[in-house]
C-alpha cells in the first residue's frame, strides 16, 4: 500500500510547475491515473501550488483534464493554475498561448467554465474554495461567457 508521503514524493511534488516540464507531462497525460490514487486527506495540496504554470502545454492539458472530468486533487491543481494564468498580473500572457487557451476552455461545459470563473484557492483542508459570484472583471479577463 502506498502512503500519503509516499505519494507526496513521488507525484504531488513532481506536477508542481517548478519541476521538470518532461515528468509533469507524463503524468497528466500518460499516468494521470497517478494521480487519482492522490487522496485529499494524506496531503496539503495547497502547499504545493505556489509557482505559476504558463506553458502551453501543460495549460491545455489542464484543460482537457477539467473537459475530461477529473475530480480530486487533480482538479484542484488544473483549476488552480488555469486561474492563475488570467488573473495573477506577473504572469506573462502571450497573444498566442491565450488564444490557445481559450480555444480549448471553449470546448468546456458550462459549468466548468463556470467553476473556473467562482474557483478562488485550495485551502489547507485540501477542498476548492468557490466565490459565491464571479469576481468584478474575472469574466472580461478571462473572456467566458
Amino acid at each position: 500500500i502506498l502512503t500519503g508521503s509516499f505519494l507526496y514524493l513521488f507525484f504531488l511534488l513532481p506536477t508542481r510547475c517548478d519541476y521538470a516540464l518532461t515528468y509533469r507531462r507524463l503524468i497528466w497525460v500518460e499516468r494521470v491515473e497517478t494521480l487519482r490514487l492522490l487522496r485529499k486527506s494524506t496531503l496539503d495540496v495547497s502547499t504545493t501550488l505556489t509557482a505559476i504554470e504558463s506553458d502551453a502545454d501543460m495549460m491545455t492539458i489542464y484543460v482537457t483534464a477539467l473537459k475530461n472530468g477529473i475530480s480530486g486533487i487533480p482538479k484542484m491543481i488544473a483549476m488552480h493554475h488555469l486561474v492563475r494564468f488570467f488573473v495573477d498580473e506577473r504572469v506573462k500572457k502571450e497573444d498566442s498561448l491565450l488564444k490557445l487557451v481559450m480555444k480549448y476552455l471553449s470546448l468546456c461545459s458550462t459549468e466548468i467554465k463556470e467553476e473556473i470563473l467562482k474557483f478562488d484557492r485550495v485551502n489547507s483542508f485540501n477542498e476548492i474554495v468557490f466565490y459565491e459570484k464571479v469576481p468584478n472583471g474575472r469574466r472580461d479577463i478571462m473572456q467566458l461567457n
